[in-house]
């Protein structure tokens, strides 16, 4: 399986910018991890899995939805 960490990043600055219109540091404070980890993921950079976990429950998706077999 190959992780889409191109579909994630798309999906959280969705979410984030446009439907919610909070800034990075406004959703880092939120989800407890730093702005630039925010930065990378949107920029489809692979988290960490805790922080892969807790930005999926943030955006209502199961983690299986960010792979490809």
């Amino acid at each position: 399986m190959q992780f889409n960490g191109k579909k994630l990043g798309e999906d959280v600055k969705t979410k984030r910018a446009i439907k919610m219109r909070i800034s990075l540091g406004m959703l880092s404070l939120e989800l407890g991890v730093s702005p630039s980890t925010l930065s990378r993921i949107e920029n489809g950079h692979e988290p960490d899995i805790n922080t892969f976990a807790t930005v999926c429950e943030w955006l209502g998706a199961k983690m299986e939805k960010y792979f490809t077999k």
